[in-house]
């Protein structure tokens, strides 16, 4: 999508990557936030909302728990 703001961000550099994972990329929040820690979950393809990524639950979920697992290892 020409307009979506997500879209659009994942084609450009951010400093705020953190990594990439299956269908999904994270990415710290800004500093200007203020949310240490804050990771921003957000899905490599276009979707106008969450309900198409749980057409394969088993995958999501997987990713899901990837992410957390990673993090967790990050934050040690």
């Amino acid at each position: 999508m020409n307009n979506c703001k997500i879209c659009v961000k994942q084609q450009s550099y951010d400093p705020y990557f953190v990594m990439e994972q299956d269908s999904f990329v994270i990415y710290h929040a800004p500093i200007e936030k203020q949310l240490v820690g804050y990771l921003y979950v957000e899905p490599k393809r276009h979707v106008e909302s969450w309900g198409p990524l749980y057409s394969n639950k088993g995958l999501f979920l997987s990713a899901l728990c990837r992410i957390i697992s990673f993090n967790d290892e990050v934050c040690r």
